[in-house]
């Protein structure tokens, strides 16, 4: 019990009882030791279950014969692979990615994976700048493609680039007939056209700063040629030799 001064008014002072709440170490500590068998005793249980029953099936069917997991997964799992095509990322472009461990071509990739796989779908990826129209009331239609070949001056009705990764859709049984000929991924930061629209102004203000640069170089160069023609002594012919002459 502690006393508390007595309030403005009051002749006598206030006491009051205060209660601990605070549990000792000891309580925490069985708790949490508690908590830890508690789980050790479900663990040993699932154990020492699999342990008597993993093996004694009564002359019938394991579980082994019953269900085979690898079996299930093989033909009905999907495989993506990808690879990068190494004539265009590396042999067009001269660029060697220390990072790769090998590099496929395109028939490679396609040997590799047919003899294991009866269903195969080919993809290609590459980071291309579109101009993109899209319908903004919401209306299902139709998706097309257009390619420009300025070699050519023509327009093909697809996009037709060349990839610069293979990626491989493989299954042991058939694959989904509903599939997308063509996938776009954007962000809505633009963010790849945003880095090529400030590497662009860098280049536009580094060219201004050269011009700058070229002309004040230029200048500087008409200086000194007009300074050292204006300072140059006069040559004096071969008779002239004493300069009081």
């Amino acid at each position: 019990m502690q006393e508390m001064t007595a309030p403005p008014g009051a002749t006598a002072p206030v006491f009051y009882e205060q209660e601990e709440h605070a549990h000792g170490d000891g309580g925490t500590l069985f708790g949490f030791w508690l908590y830890l068998m508690s789980d050790c005793l479900i663990f040993a249980v699932l154990f020492a279950t699999f342990g008597v029953l993993g093996r004694n099936y009564a002359a019938g069917p394991s579980g082994a014969d019953l269900f085979d997991l690898r079996l299930v997964a093989v033909n009905t799992g999907l495989l993506l692979v990808s690879s990068p095509d190494k004539r265009e990322y590396s042999e067009v472009s001269g660029f060697r990615n220390e990072f790769h461990v090998r590099e496929l071509y395109r028939d490679e990739l396609l040997d590799l994976l047919k003899p294991h796989f009866p269903s195969l779908r080919l993809y290609g990826q590459k980071l291309v700048f579109n101009s993109a129209i899209v319908a903004l009331d919401g209306n299902p239609g139709a998706v097309e493609a257009w390619t420009a070949d300025r070699e050519a001056r023509s327009i093909a009705p697809r996009l037709d680039v060349v990839p610069m990764y293979f990626i491989a859709l493989c299954a042991k049984r058939a694959l989904p007939e509903r599939s997308a000929a063509l996938s776009l991924f954007g962000d809505r930061e633009e963010s790849v056209y945003a880095h090529y629209n400030h590497e662009v102004r860098k280049n536009i203000d580094a060219g201004h700063r050269i011009a700058e640069l070229e002309a004040e170089l230029e200048r500087l160069r008409q200086e000194t040629s007009a300074s050292t023609d204006t300072t140059a002594p006069r040559k004096r012919t071969w008779w002239r030799r004493n300069p009081s002459e």
